[in-house]
This record gives structure tokens, C-alpha cells and sequence, in this order.
């Protein structure tokens, strides 16, 4: 196991009863022919807990979370109820440069120029209907405090629900931005912080990438302008770690459902790309793409025939 995993899951242990807010994951890149990084662990719920309160100290996504924990409460998991915290992670297939952006998993990759790891953390991205567009762009300039210019298509949406929102509004505590913001080249697309860090790792904004207040801070202070920025969609990733072949699945978002069907083509074809004509083991595949819990499983190479997908 990674040192820095290591030092996660410890952390995550010393904070199971705390409110204390974890900040992103970063972990060495993997060597070459492999694309997986972290581990999936489990904790146990504190009575007062939530998962959403669980996503806070161990850097995980209210819905990533969900959906490693099918059958427990989000709201009220239980007293010492077993969670299973989803953080492995299959790199997204695009280069490892600069931001990627995995929409279906509500998740953010950073590869920093100057050392060789791999930042990562979850975010919110565009409800229904106010979707997050998959594009390929770059970091166009950086504000610290930034005022936030109400799309006419927002006000209209509020006001028609007896709320008034300004046209702009000013830095502050209720300014929706937060303190940081990254804006995307050519567009009206933003990196920027919440002042609902709770709502983080969800459907929740007009298309803009919300992050956690320290998670948007740090990008700020390194994520130098001119970075490029890949949205991608990709709700099923498989990689190669350490012989074997990891399959990841998640639920696609709901506008996309339609598209990839109930006969899982493209998910399929996720993996046989990966496999490289390696023997696949199908009926482990199939389980994965049905239970979509977001949890790399191995389903070729070595032992992957032994492995359990409910790990």
C-alpha cells in the first residue's frame, strides 16, 4: 500500500470523530502500464454521522459515497455501521496534464508540472438541465474575492420562484463563489468555491465546477494560468495495477442514461480497449457495471478470477 494511503487512512481514523474537514487526496503517480491509485478502506460511523459528514474528513463525494454503500441510510448511517470509503481510483482515460474532469464521477484529477503525483478531489457540477459541458480548455485568469455576475437565465429562474438575485454581487459571505475562482477559456465556465461545502461532490450548480473552500485554495495557489482543463464523461474506466485489470462503474448521469442503454455496449467496450486481448473474467465484469458502486475491481490478469466485487 502507498505511504501516502497509509497516512490517509490514518488520518481518517484519527478524525471519525471529528468535524474536521479533510483536504484533497495526493497520491505518487503510478509507475508506467499502471493507472490505478489509492485504496479502499472502511470506517465506522459515529452516531451523529451522515455521509455527508463521513465525505468531509476523508475526501470523498457525498455520492461517490452512496454509491460504495448501497444499503445504508445517507442520513443516518447508524452507530459503528461498517462504511466503505470509495478511494481508489482508475485514472480517467485522457493525458495526465494539467485538470481533468470526470463528470459521471463527480471528481477532479490535478497533475501538477513540478512533482509526479496526482491531486485529487470531488466537486459539484451542473444539475439537470444546467449541465457541465465535456470540453477541452485551459485556465484563462485567477480571482481572489471574485464578484459574481448573475446569468440573466438564473435571475429569470429565481425570481419566477419569488427570489431576487442581483445582477452582481459582491465578495463575501454570501456570495456563491466563495473566495477563489478559476475561470475556463473561452466561456462563462468556472472553477470556484462554495459557501455550501456540504453540497460538494453533487448535482448542484448552473454548470460551473464547485470545490470545497480549501480544496479551491489550493488550486488557486498552484494551478498556474494556461493549465488545459479536460471535462470528460466517462462512467466506466479500467486500468492496470500491478498485473491485474481494474474495473471501475457508476451510475451515468441521468441525461445520459438513455445513451449507454441497458445492455452496457459502451462499458464493454471500456474494457475490452483495456484488456488488450487479455482473458476477461465476464461474469465479474457484468456484476460490476450492474451494481455500479463506483469500486475498481479486478476482472483480468492475475487472481481476477478470486476476486470478490462487494471488497
Amino acid at each position: 500500500m502507498e505511504m501516502k494511503t497509509i497516512i490517509k487512512l490514518f488520518a481518517a481514523g484519527l478524525l471519525a470523530y471529528s468535524s474536521q474537514a479533510l483536504a484533497a487526496l495526493e497520491y505518487p503517480l503510478p509507475k508506467p502500464g499502471n493507472d490505478v491509485v489509492g485504496e479502499v478502506y472502511t470506517l465506522q460511523a459515529h452516531h451523529k454521522d451522515s455521509l455527508w459528514s463521513i465525505g468531509k474528513r476523508t475526501g470523498v463525494g457525498v455520492v461517490e459515497l452512496i454509491e460504495a454503500n448501497p444499503n445504508v441510510n445517507p442520513k443516518k448511517p447508524g452507530w459503528r455501521k461498517k462504511i466503505v470509503v470509495p478511494a481508489e481510483f482508475v485514472l480517467p482515460r485522457a493525458k495526465r496534464e494539467g485538470i481533468v474532469i470526470n463528470l459521471a464521477e463527480m471528481r477532479l484529477y490535478y497533475y501538477p508540472k513540478d512533482r509526479p503525483v496526482v491531486i485529487t478531489m470531488p466537486v459539484g457540477i451542473g444539475m439537470q438541465g444546467w449541465k457541465t459541458p465535456t470540453m477541452n480548455t485551459n485556465i484563462s485568469h485567477k480571482k481572489k474575492d471574485p464578484s459574481w455576475r448573475a446569468p440573466k437565465s438564473i435571475r429569470e429562474a429565481s425570481a419566477a420562484n419569488g427570489v431576487h438575485v442581483p445582477a452582481v454581487m459582491p465578495p463575501g459571505p454570501r456570495n456563491p463563489l466563495g473566495k477563489y475562482a478559476l475561470r475556463l477559456g473561452g466561456g462563462s465556465y468556472l472553477l470556484h468555491g462554495t459557501q455550501q461545502p456540504q453540497k460538494v461532490g453533487e448535482r448542484v450548480s448552473a454548470g460551473c465546477i464547485r470545490l470545497k473552500p480549501k480544496d479551491i485554495e489550493q488550486l488557486y495557489q498552484t494551478v498556474p494560468v494556461g493549465t488545459p482543463v479536460r471535462i470528460v464523461d466517462q462512467p466506466y474506466k479500467a486500468g492496470w495495477r500491478n498485473g491485474q485489470l481494474l474495473f471501475e462503474a457508476h451510475l451515468p448521469l441521468t441525461e445520459y442514461r438513455q445513451k449507454y442503454g441497458n445492455n452496457y455496449p459502451a462499458a464493454k467496450e471500456v474494457v475490452k480497449q483495456a484488456a488488450k486481448g487479455r482473458s476477461i473474467n465476464w461474469p465479474m465484469a457484468t456484476q460490476v457495471m450492474k451494481e455500479q458502486r463506483g469500486i475498481p475491481t479486478a476482472v483480468a490478469g492475475k487472481s481476477s478470477y478470486s476476486q470478490q466485487a462487494s471488497r
